[in-house]
């Protein structure tokens, strides 16, 4: 079950220790999907879950995932929030491009939904639930 929260509650479940040269862009805009995230979630009354380790087997974590079963059906979607700033990152290299495409397709083989977001199109994550959990 999906449970209410606070704004102090929603603060300490984004908290993660800061990094040097983090974009302000990006932090606002992970923030923004972490509503939509938890807007969803209550309102179809989905699991959601910060950093969420889909393969036990192995250390990698997707930003979000909500999963649950909603109209009959199994949802399991990760979000992933790229960045893609102005600044070199593990995102844009190509051994951690390469490193994520690995990620991803391993959380596909396994039924989860990739979806991925920059900071200039994750105003569209909301409308991208929608199309998904509807059909």
């Amino acid at each position: 079950m999906t449970q209410r929260l606070t704004i102090e509650e929603y603060k300490a479940f984004l908290k993660k220790p800061k990094r040097p040269n983090t974009l302000s862009r990006g932090n606002k805009a992970k923030a923004n999907m972490g509503w939509v995230m938890i807007d969803t979630a209550r309102r179809l009354d989905l699991t959601l879950e910060k950093e969420y380790r889909f393969n036990p087997a192995r250390r990698w974590r997707s930003d979000f995932a909500l999963f649950g079963e909603h109209n009959g059906k199994e949802v399991k979607i990760l979000v992933e929030y790229e960045g893609l700033g102005f600044h070199k990152t593990g995102h844009t290299d190509s051994e951690g491009y390469t490193k994520n495409c690995a990620k991803y397709n391993d959380a596909q083989a396994r039924g989860w939904i990739v979806l991925r977001f920059t900071y200039q199109n994750y105003e569209d994550l909301s409308a991208e639930l929608r199309k998904l959990l509807k059909s």
